[in-house]
């Protein structure tokens, strides 16, 4: 497949305003574990939390990638990347821009942290591997 093929087929799901082009790194890789949502407190805000996508991408070379987009504090906005959940199973093929990249150790494995992790691509129409393999 071309690269522009493969960028025709690609579908984007924001949850910040971006200028993709304008990102100084994107990464590409297949998701290592399922991608899950975590909450936490807003400071200063009684009751207010925010949500973040986690993810943790292994590229075809070299350390993985973990990357925190930030989800927003609104239900509507948790509700959405709910819905999206189903497609991030491990396996499936994502994209994620970001300012920079660090070298950090996460749960005893050095990984490459994005910072500032923004415009999550997926590939549309690909089926995402069962996770499990099918016994019988």
């Amino acid at each position: 497949m071309t690269p522009g093929a493969f960028a025709q087929r690609l579908a984007r799901v924001r949850r910040e305003p971006t200028l993709a082009h304008l990102s100084a790194v994107r990464v590409t890789g297949c998701l290592v574990e399922p991608a899950h949502i975590h909450t936490r407190p807003v400071i200063g805000a009684s009751g207010q939390v925010q949500a973040w996508l986690h993810l943790l991408l292994q590229p075809a070379q070299g350390l993985p990638y973990r990357a925190e987009l930030y989800l927003g504090t609104t239900p509507a906005e948790r509700a959405a990347a709910d819905a999206a959940l189903p497609l991030l199973r491990t396996g499936a093929l994502v994209s994620v821009a970001g300012d920079s990249l660090s070298y950090c150790a996460d749960h005893g494995r050095a990984v490459l942290r994005v910072h500032r992790a923004r415009d999550l691509v997926i590939p549309e129409g690909e089926p995402t591997p069962n996770p499990r393999p099918e016994e019988g």
